[in-house]
C-alpha cells in the first residue's frame, strides 16, 4: 500500500501543476484580448467637434475624419503637414510615417493621434480609396440612352 500512495500524490501534483499552468496561460490570453480591445476602441470625432473641446480635456487617442484642404500639403523628408477640414472648421495635422499612395488633395482621410497646442499630431493616417463605381453627376460620363424608333 505504501508503494501506491506516492503515485497517487505525484498524479495529484501533476494535475495541480497542469491546472496552474493552464490558468496562467488563460490569464495571459485574457490580458492580451483586453488590451487589444481597448486599443481598438478609439474615440471618433469630427474636426469642428474636436475644436469645440477645451485643450485641457483628454485629447489623446482620438480618430478624426475629414478632407485634405487643397494647397495645404507640405511634404518634407519624413514629415507630412496638411490641413484637415470637415467643411466648417480646419486643423493643422502633422504626421510622421509612411504616406498612403491614395493620399492627396481633396481626399478623405482618417487620422489617429492627439490634439496639441500646435495642432493634431497623427500617429496613424488612413486615406480613403476613391471608388471607381461612383455614378457620374449631371449625365456626364456615358453615351446618351438609345432612342427607340417611333
Amino acid at each position: 500500500m505504501n508503494s501506491e500512495e506516492p503515485t497517487k500524490s505525484s498524479a495529484r501534483s501533476g494535475r495541480a501543476r497542469f491546472l496552474i499552468g493552464f490558468l496562467i496561460v488563460l490569464a495571459a490570453v485574457g490580458v492580451l484580448v483586453f488590451r487589444g480591445a481597448r486599443n481598438a476602441m478609439v474615440y471618433y470625432i469630427a474636426v469642428s467637434g474636436l475644436l469645440a473641446k477645451p485643450l485641457n480635456d483628454d485629447l489623446d487617442g482620438l480618430r478624426v475624419r475629414g478632407v485634405v484642404v487643397p494647397g495645404s500639403i507640405d511634404r518634407q523628408e519624413l514629415v507630412l503637414k496638411f490641413k484637415l477640414t470637415d467643411g466648417t472648421e480646419s486643423i493643422p495635422v502633422t504626421y510622421r510615417g509612411v504616406i498612403p499612395d491614395t493620399f492627396g488633395e481633396d481626399g478623405e482621410v482618417v487620422v489617429e493621434g492627439a490634439m496639441t497646442q500646435a495642432g493634431f499630431e497623427a500617429s496613424f493616417l488612413m486615406a480613403k480609396c476613391p471608388s471607381k463605381y461612383e455614378a457620374e453627376m449631371d449625365g456626364e460620363g456615358g453615351p446618351p440612352p438609345a432612342s427607340k424608333p417611333a
